[in-house]
């Protein structure tokens, strides 16, 4: 069998970095290993591949140099095999692979099949999982490489603490037909996991050609203690109807607010939203396609 180009982002850091070289070495005939030296250099890698019509190329690292493959690769006959060596690995746990399983992500090359997904971009940037405006990406912007080497996925939480006792200004969710959604912090999701296994989204899936969204209306702690609450219910439900959030499923939106809002994809801090803009929430033209496990 050919080796597999096999990418991993030098500038990332790659989490349990130890474990995943061990296991590469027990495995490096597999693959060959290419090292692109920025986000940039991976997406580039990737269009350059599937221009030459290779039909596989595996990536190692968390969700957010997996978007930065997807921008490479949506659109094209080239599938994407995920290696899930970030942090958190939430997109590997959407698809069924899960967080550091080396050897399912092997499997998946070997023996699984395709799936096509949906990719979502915020002013043309794609995510592939997730996406968020407000104390969310605060959070992400406040974690640090330290911060993250040092605690893994909890330094996320200790974040989180931190951006909860600060103030969010409003933001508006306008759907196409000119009606909108207010609140000071909005999630996305592209399937249903969000932080980890943490199940957000709960009919949510990355195929259906919907996006789902969630505008939380009041403060910090009031969004804490729903996405919290819903680990006891397996995830937020779109057809009940509270005061804390409102559920949506769109295909398209727009963000407005009147002061600068931060915003993370795939948990890497992305940007701000700057007051008297409109941030475009759009689906791409072209699907992803992903080995996955076989389905049962």
């Amino acid at each position: 069998m050919k080796p597999i180009p096999l990418l991993v982002n030098a500038a990332a850091r790659i989490s349990k970095k130890g474990a995943f070289h061990a296991w590469l070495d027990n495995n490096h005939k597999a693959f060959q290993i290419i090292r692109p030296g920025s986000p940039e250099e991976m997406s580039d890698y990737c269009s350059r591949l599937a221009r030459e019509g290779t039909p596989l190329i595996a990536v190692a690292g968390g969700d957010g140099t997996l978007a930065r493959a997807a921008q490479g690769l949506a659109g094209t006959a080239t599938e994407l095999a995920v290696m899930p060596s970030g942090t958190m690995n939430v997109f590997a746990r959407e698809i069924g692979i899960g967080s550091h399983n080396f050897d399912a992500a092997l499997a998946a090359i070997r023996q699984g099949e395709t799936r096509e997904i949906d990719i979502f971009e915020i002013n043309g940037t794609p995510f592939i999982q997730m996406a968020g405006f407000g104390p969310d990406a605060r959070a992400v912007q406040l974690t640090t490489p330290h911060t993250k080497r040092k605690w893994g996925p909890l330094a996320y939480g200790f974040s989180g603490l931190k951006a909860c006792m600060e103030h969010h200004p409003e933001l508006t969710l306008r759907l196409p037909d000119g009606s909108a959604c207010r609140g000071h912090a909005i999630l996305l999701g592209n399937g249903s996991l969000y932080g980890g296994s943490m199940k957000l989204f709960r009919h949510a899936t990355n195929s259906d050609g919907i996006l789902d969204a969630i505008v939380f209306h009041s403060d910090s702690a009031s969004m804490v203690y729903q996405i919290v609450k819903s680990l006891l219910f397996r995830g937020l439900h779109p057809d009940r109807h509270c005061a804390e959030y409102t559920y949506l499923r769109i295909e398209s939106a727009s963000i407005e607010s009147a002061a600068p809002v931060p915003y993370e994809m795939d948990g890497d801090y992305s940007g701000t939203h700057e007051s008297g803009q409109s941030t475009r929430i759009t689906r791409a033209p072209g699907s992803l396609k992903v080995r996955v496990l076989n389905r049962l």
